[in-house]
């Protein structure tokens, strides 16, 4: 299977597709044939600046979100982040968790944990209220916890609105602001990583969440 880079940007998803950490290629895949020409990886790049100052310009939020991400995991002791492809086995639990979202935005992105390259997927799923984002986002980890050919366990997070849930393969965070469930998947034979990294991350996507939020509401 090609190996597929990029981000989605929102499209709008009648039929969005349930997520399978196992089979994340397989996922990412049918919901980049699902956006249609919607889709696209970005390839440009920003002006040369013009300005003496030294301070670097301000990524774009995805961006950005990738490089917080790198540098929370880049050293997790006896911890790393496989490469997703070498997992692919194509076992949904997930189940139809979002057949009332709107639209969407998604993609994978390279990671070096302990000098092991690896990828994660990284998405964010829009719903028409916060009410069927919460619904959404707590059917998605019953789904898994009930999945019946891979054993998910829901590890407790202080932070409302954030779930983590593992298995002996795999992670997902999950996290729900007003209208909007954003989700980061990763492969590991690990588990879950150190408590203190596992808030970093669950924070790192309420953050996200909370800007998309207020860009909303703005």
């Amino acid at each position: 299977m090609a190996k597929i880079t990029g981000r989605m940007h929102h499209a709008p998803m009648t039929h969005w597709r349930a997520l399978s950490l196992v089979g994340l290629w397989m996922y990412a895949a049918i919901s980049l044939s699902a956006c249609g020409a919607d889709s696209e990886e970005s390839t440009s790049k920003p002006a040369p600046s013009t300005s003496s100052s030294s301070s670097a310009e301000a990524l774009p939020a995805d961006k950005q979100f990738e490089v917080d991400f790198r540098e929370i995991v880049a050293r997790v002791p006896d911890w790393s982040i496989a490469d997703v492809q070498k997992y692919f086995q194509g076992s949904p639990c997930a189940g139809d968790w979002a057949s009332e979202a709107g639209g969407g935005s998604g993609g994978n992105f390279d990671v070096s944990t302990n000098g092991e390259t690896g990828q994660v997927w990284h998405e964010v799923v829009g719903f028409p209220s916060a009410a069927t984002a919460s619904s959404a986002a707590r059917r998605l980890v019953e789904n898994l916890e009930s999945c019946k050919t891979t054993k998910w366990s829901d590890q407790p997070l202080e932070q409302a609105g954030s779930a983590l849930v593992s298995s002996a393969d795999g992670l997902i965070w999950v996290g729900q602001k007003g209208s909007e469930v954003g989700l980061v998947s990763a492969v590991t034979t690990d588990g879950p990583p150190p408590q203190g990294v596992q808030v970093k991350i669950a924070d790192l996507i309420m953050a996200d969440l909370t800007r998309l939020h207020d860009e909303r509401r703005g």
